[in-house]
C-alpha cells in the first residue's frame, strides 16, 4: 500500500468514527449503546456484551467502524435530516424519569460527600497543627 492509500484509509476511519459519535449524540446515548442498537437493528437480536466488545474495542483504539454500525448511523443521519428522528423509536436510549426516591438518594449522596470533604479539611488542619508543619491556617475555616 502506498502512503496516499494509508492516509485515505485513516481519514475515512476518522470520518466514520466522527459520524458514530455524532449519531450517539443525536440519540443522547453512549457510543457503546449505539453499537448495541446497531447490532439489534442489523441482526434482529440483542448482542451479548462479549460479542459487542469484540467489535467495539477496535473502534475505540483504531477507529474501525463495522459495516452494520455504518448502516445504522446512515439511517440515523437520514432521519435527523428529514426531521423524523424520534428518540422514542429507540427506547433503550431513554433515561427513566427521576423519582422522588432517586432524587432523595442523590441529595443524600451529595450531603455525604460535603460532610466527608469538611471532615478531611478538619483532619488535615488538625494533623498539620499536631506535627508542627504549619504556623498558620491554610484551610477554611481557621479554628
Amino acid at each position: 500500500m502506498t502512503a496516499t492509500t494509508l492516509h485515505q484509509i485513516r481519514r475515512r476511519r476518522a470520518e466514520d468514527a466522527a459520524r458514530v459519535a455524532a449519531a450517539a449524540a443525536l440519540l443522547d446515548t453512549t457510543e457503546f449503546q449505539l453499537f448495541a442498537l446497531a447490532w439489534r437493528h442489523w441482526y434482529g437480536r440483542p448482542a451479548g456484551e462479549a460479542e459487542l466488545e469484540r467489535w467495539y474495542v477496535p473502534y475505540m483504539f483504531e477507529d474501525r467502524v463495522p459495516v452494520w454500525v455504518r448502516d445504522f448511523v446512515r439511517g440515523i443521519e437520514r432521519a435527523a435530516a428529514s426531521g423524523t428522528l424520534d428518540r422514542r423509536d429507540y427506547p433503550e436510549t431513554l433515561q427513566p424519569p427521576a423519582t422522588p426516591r432517586r432524587h432523595r438518594l442523590g441529595l443524600e449522596g451529595l450531603a455525604l460527600i460535603v460532610l466527608l470533604l469538611a471532615f478531611l479539611l478538619w483532619l488535615a488542619q488538625h494533623v498539620a497543627g499536631l506535627l508542627g508543619l504549619v504556623e498558620s491556617c491554610y484551610f477554611p475555616p481557621c479554628l
